[in-house]
């Protein structure tokens, strides 16, 4: 496997596991986001799901990413990402429902900054929205 595709892999495993992560108690959640997510990264993320937990709210639906480039520089990766966040959104916690217009793009430019940990995982540092109309590469 090339290093490219292990970032992508990581990358796109953490976009599967930070919803799951999201519902969980804090401690469950961060044993979840351990392989996927750099540990600031995760505390934040957890930050934001206590909050969400306390307004009775939660992820709905899945995130689909498209990755376009993937550029590794030793134990660094700069992944960019055209994602179509219109199947997920927020939730009522109680009903698992989704609230209406809370739904996303389905065209969503991401930037993600990966790094490689000295067990060889590639784990998710940070992620930047960059505002941009974006067109999933054709593969």
């Amino acid at each position: 496997m090339t290093a490219e595709q292990a970032v992508t892999d990581a990358y796109t495993a953490y976009w599967d596991a930070s919803p799951r992560a999201a519902v969980l108690p804090r401690e469950q959640g961060r044993a979840v986001l351990a392989p996927y997510s750099e540990p600031t990264h995760t505390e934040k993320l957890l930050d934001g799901a206590a909050n969400w937990q306390r307004k009775g709210v939660e992820p709905w639906g899945r995130v689909i990413v498209h990755v376009t480039s993937v550029k590794v520089n030793g134990h660094y990766a700069r992944v960019t990402d055209c994602q179509d966040v219109s199947h997920a959104g927020i939730a009522r916690a109680r009903t698992h429902q989704l609230i209406p217009g809370t739904a996303g793009s389905p065209r969503v430019e991401i930037a993600a900054d990966m790094l490689q940990g000295a067990d060889g995982r590639w784990r998710l540092k940070q992620k930047m929205l960059m505002g941009n109309r974006c067109e999933p590469s054709r593969s």
